[in-house]
């Protein structure tokens, strides 16, 4: 099991009353074995957390079904806004109705109601408001410093925040997220393309693996395991 609730918590900011962040569940076909699924990867259930209050409260719902379907429930860590949101679902909707009218793609409108789940998977949230880095297992157990691939990926990014870009300590957090299949080392701060370029020159010049640094953050949240 991964419950990763309490790390995640204090990386969600409210600063407007429309904004949210969104919580997705997922069916994974080599997680249930069931080759029936028609798709590799199947959405259960998408919640919309407006406060610290409803992320506490929504906890053991989400583990439930997560629990039932032997699902993973995934967040992003980008703040989305209502009026942002509901503005591309509008443009969404009339792009798919017109595809209906016009090439007759059965299905297109059956899909409009789930329009406002399908636009929050793709729409950009605040700019440089988050960064991920992707560690793989692999790249954790072959490294060759008894420091920890993790921990010095945590410490070079620190000198970073602190030497280059002159930020005190309280202005910024890095906590690592546990994963199915390695760590998300997760920083509260964001970061423009060419220092993320840079930290992957970086990391390799001091003997550590090339790995993916995103902007896009979709993380774990909680999973029960086999």
């Amino acid at each position: 099991m991964i419950a990763n609730f309490e790390r995640i918590k204090s990386f969600l900011e409210f600063q407007d009353k429309n904004d949210f962040y969104a919580v997705q569940i997922f069916q994974r076909r080599k997680d249930t074995g069931n080759e029936k699924m028609k798709m590799n990867v199947k959405r259960l259930k998408v919640f919309y957390i407006h406060s610290l209050q409803e992320f506490d409260e929504l906890q053991n719902r989400i583990i439930d079904i997560c629990k039932a379907n032997n699902a993973r429930a995934y967040i992003r860590l980008h703040r989305l806004n209502k009026i942002n949101v509901s503005l591309s679902a509008i443009s969404e909707i009339s792009k798919r109705i017109s595809e209906n009218l016009n090439e007759r793609k059965e299905g297109n409108l059956y899909r409009i109601q789930k329009v406002y789940d399908d636009v929050i998977g793709r729409l950009g949230g605040t700019p440089l408001f988050r960064t991920l880095i992707d560690i793989d297992k692999e790249h954790i157990e072959n490294y060759h410093k008894d420091t920890g691939l993790v921990e010095d990926m945590k410490i070079s990014i620190k000198n970073h925040l602190l030497q280059d870009r002159k930020l005190n300590e309280n202005e910024f957090e890095i906590t690592e997220n546990l994963t199915n299949s390695g760590v998300h080392i997760l920083i509260s701060v964001g970061f423009d393309k060419r220092i993320l370029n840079d930290f992957q020159d970086y990391f390799v010049q001091k003997g550590m693996p090339k790995v993916q640094i995103q902007k896009d953050i979709n993380t774990l949240l909680y999973y029960p395991g086999k």
